[in-house]
């Protein structure tokens, strides 16, 4: 999971879970505490992303 402190300019950080739980857990926790933050879902945008690298 990836996630970024202090917004769009911010710095990224990053998170290795064992299972879907954790990883929900911390995402959860993360915009609850992330006051004045607009939460964009990227899933699409990952995954159009690797496919577009995989053809090149």
């Amino acid at each position: 999971m990836r996630g970024r402190l202090g917004g769009d300019e911010g710095q990224e950080v990053s998170y290795d879970f064992p299972d879907e739980a954790s990883a929900r857990a911390m995402a959860d926790r993360m915009m609850k505490t992330s006051a004045g933050i607009t939460w964009r879902d990227l899933t699409e945008a990952v995954r159009q992303e690797s496919i577009r690298r995989k053809a090149h």
